[in-house]
């Protein structure tokens, strides 16, 4: 046996079996451990583009692939193919379609993003949903690791929270409610789970993929992760789009009236888009009363017709 050199310390086979799950921990919490992912969306128009931008900054870790389905615009795909070379990451336009198809048969394009993503992990939002984050640098390896180890199925966040939502591992919920304003789940997770009940698709209609999984949450005690809007790390679902939402994206940013949007439970958000959305275009005061007749006359009519 050759010699040693001097200070050599022998590590055997049990004791690297012992330091391995600590060294894993430790690589996680201090975000040296690499997140497998990939960004699934659906992307309109060039403005978009920043967009897009917004989310890789807030996920603040390199991603695998951009898995999209775009707008008709040539232009587009010319920005988003210099934007995929600027962020070193792989553009997978999986398909290309005008708008109203993208919300019309958003199920179908969804199951043909799921399929097309090859990372580990993936993460869909919606374009019309805006981050914002002040630090919390290591937020999503914290989140990837906190499903590793609690047994929940799902990450999902722009909402407030839920009465029947439960205290899990700080800053995290345990939710059975899902939202693809933004959800961070297992590719092949989404596709076991939701392919043998597309039958049913017709119940929820356009929000089919959201409200299958709840069923499914419902039916076999799954549960997800939430984490809930702050100051420093938020995630609102404005509803806006085109020249009006790059205007409430800049006010989001800079946290120009949020703090009504991060306080109470979903069950009690207002009625009205112009309550329930950040930055949603409030309608003046005659459209305002005129809405809330036709609503009192549709009310007197259910009454009577009972």
């Amino acid at each position: 046996m050759f010699p040693r050199p001097a200070g050599y310390a022998c590590i055997d086979f049990f004791t690297i079996n012992m330091i391995q799950p600590i060294l894993l921990k430790t690589l996680w919490k201090t975000h040296l451990m690499p997140v497998n992912i990939s960004v699934i969306a659906q992307v309109l128009t060039v403005g978009e583009v920043e967009i897009v931008g917004d989310w890789l900054d807030f996920m603040g870790i390199p991603v695998e692939e951009l898995v999209l389905y775009i707008g008709p615009d040539p232009e587009l795909r010319i920005a988003l193919e210099r934007f995929s070379r600027e962020r070193e990451v792989t553009l997978k336009v999986v398909g290309v379609a005008p708008k109203e198809v993208l919300f019309t048969e958003e199920s179908r394009i969804l199951r043909e993003l799921f399929a097309a993503a090859a990372s580990q992990y993936a993460l869909l939002f919606k374009l019309d949903s805006f981050p914002y984050r002040e630090g919390n640098e290591n937020w999503l390896a914290e989140t990837i690791n906190e499903l590793k180890t609690s047994g929940a199925l799902y990450f999902t966040a722009c909402a407030l929270p839920y009465r029947v939502d439960t205290q899990g591992t700080k800053p995290f919920l345990h939710t059975k409610r899902i939202s693809n304003n933004c959800l961070i789940i297992r590719p092949s997770d989404w596709r076991s789970i939701l392919t043998p009940m597309w039958t049913n698709e017709v119940k929820y209609g356009r929000y089919a993929s959201e409200g299958l999984f709840e069923d499914y949450c419902a039916a076999e005690g799954a549960f997800g992760l939430r984490r809930i809007n702050t100051p420093e790390w938020r995630i609102f679902h404005t509803n806006v789009w085109g020249q009006r939402g790059q205007k409430v994206r800049a006010d989001f940013k800079a946290g120009r009236n949020i703090d009504k949007f991060m306080r109470g439970f979903q069950e009690d958000i207002p009625l009205y888009p112009w309550q329930r959305y950040y930055g949603f275009p409030r309608p003046p005061l005659s459209r305002r009363a005129r809405i809330a007749l036709g609503r009192w006359r549709r009310n007197l009519l259910a009454v009577f017709s009972r």
